[in-house]
């Protein structure tokens, strides 16, 4: 069994009008997380995978994305 602990994607900028829980991944961060889902995905093949997240948008995009 594997353990490991992955933070979000690479933030977008947000305004001070948004809520931080609110903000989005960034097109870098959405890259760079499809890039480590690729990774993991060779690395972890035919291991079974539980991905656990906070509300936050861009940890439920980040776990989307590694999902």
């Amino acid at each position: 069994m594997y353990l490991i602990f992955m933070r979000h994607g690479e933030v977008e900028e947000c305004s001070k009008a948004v809520i931080n829980k609110d903000c989005s991944l960034s097109t870098d961060g959405i890259y760079s997380v499809e890039q480590i889902a690729k990774w993991s995905s060779q690395i972890f093949k035919n291991t079974p995978v539980t991905i656990w997240a906070s509300p936050y948008l861009r940890t439920m995009k980040t776990a989307m994305i590694m999902n």
